[in-house]
């Protein structure tokens, strides 16, 4: 704004300079001139900007960025529960921690009850924002592989679907002399419970979703 208001304010001291100073009909002294003018550029000026706020040229925070935010001021839909959408672009992601090479991930969903309400604000700092979380026994993360990247073979007490959305990678289950795959974007891989697995990447850079199933019947 303040680049555009300087042309205009130019042009309109050029144009009234021009009428009341170099025209000889004019009878108005600079000196007396130059207040007046002042004065019409404040308005004018002052003008301009309230055209641009109704108008909606000032840039103003997205409705994304004050629904990150919260200040979004709606009323509620039918149903009396607000839409939640959770990002988890690669800018987001934090280091995982443990021995995981070149591992990155961003929680995408929470189980309500993993995260005691205290936690819940430092938590969301940690993460760069917060998880969606709901009443039922499911975790969803966004997980990111460096190219050379790894994760330590490992087995948990419940199901996993590993869906690749980006890049290729090798996946591994059922220990060193288990059976071995090359995955890619659009693979859904099955870790059993009680089962080990693996990732790995060679050159190529992996994105995932992984999904925890907590209350997989056929791991009991």
């Amino acid at each position: 704004m303040p680049k555009v208001l300087g042309i205009r304010t130019f042009l309109f001291l050029f144009l009234a300079y021009t009428k009341n100073v170099q025209n000889t009909s004019s009878k108005m002294p600079v000196c007396f001139f130059a207040p007046s003018l002042m004065m019409r550029v404040g308005i004018y000026s002052q003008t301009w900007e309230q055209m641009m706020l109704l108008n909606k040229i000032v840039p103003q925070s997205s409705e994304a960025d004050q629904s990150a935010l919260g200040t979004v001021n709606r009323p509620l839909p039918k149903g009396g529960r607000r839409m939640q959408i959770r990002r988890f672009s690669p800018d987001l992601k934090t280091k995982i921690s443990g021995n995981h090479p070149g591992l990155y991930g961003v929680p995408i969903q929470f189980w309500r009850g993993q995260i005691p309400t205290e936690k819940l604000e430092d938590f969301a700092r940690r993460t760069n924002g917060m998880p969606l979380l709901l009443d039922a026994e499911l975790q969803v993360e966004a997980m990111y592989f460096d190219p050379h990247a790894s994760i330590e073979e490992h087995a948990a007490d419940h199901s996993v679907l590993f869906l690749v959305i980006h890049g290729q990678g090798t996946v591994r289950i059922g220990g060193p002399m288990g059976e071995t795959r090359e995955i890619r974007a659009g693979d859904a891989v099955l870790w059993p419970a009680h089962v080990d697995h693996t990732v790995w990447t060679e050159d190529e850079e992996l994105h995932a979703i992984v999904i925890n199933v907590f209350q997989d019947h056929s791991s009991h």
